[in-house]
């Protein structure tokens, strides 16, 4: 059995408790050697002109954009929601993110799961996609 290298409850819930302007939403799980919750974090405001969709953990090996991205929402300008909305997706991979490998729990590639053909979505492209992207 792999042994898990992240603790990703313990990243989602450092992300869920940041305390910003955003509001956080479980957006479904994907399932594997357990349940992984996908959250997205978003903003609402009414000044804004334009929208800016962020996400990082598509390669689980490469944990330092889930950082940074936390670092954001800590430290977020709040004058930035004059002018932008956002749709912020931390950890897109979280099989990945625990088992430090590039592929999901199914050895799917994350940066093709977001593909146009439903056929090739990954579980974890279905869930952002049909409840965030495309809605």
């Amino acid at each position: 059995m792999k042994k898990p290298i992240r603790n990703y409850l313990k990243i989602v819930n450092e992300f869920i408790n940041v305390q910003s302007p955003f509001d956080v939403e479980i957006l479904g799980s994907v399932h594997y050697d357990k349940s992984y919750p996908i959250i997205s974090f978003h903003t609402h405001s009414k000044l804004a002109k334009y929208n800016i969709v962020i996400n990082a953990g598509a390669h689980g090996e490469e944990s330092v954009a889930v950082r940074v991205l936390l670092r954001f929402l800590q430290e977020f300008n709040k004058d930035y929601l004059n002018t932008y909305n956002f749709k912020i997706f931390p950890i897109i991979n979280p099989y990945g993110y625990t088992y430090n490998k590039r592929r999901n729990g199914n050895n799917q590639y994350g940066n093709t799961g977001f593909n146009i053909r439903e056929d090739l979505l990954t579980p974890e492209g279905k869930i952002i996609k049909m409840l965030h992207l495309l809605g």
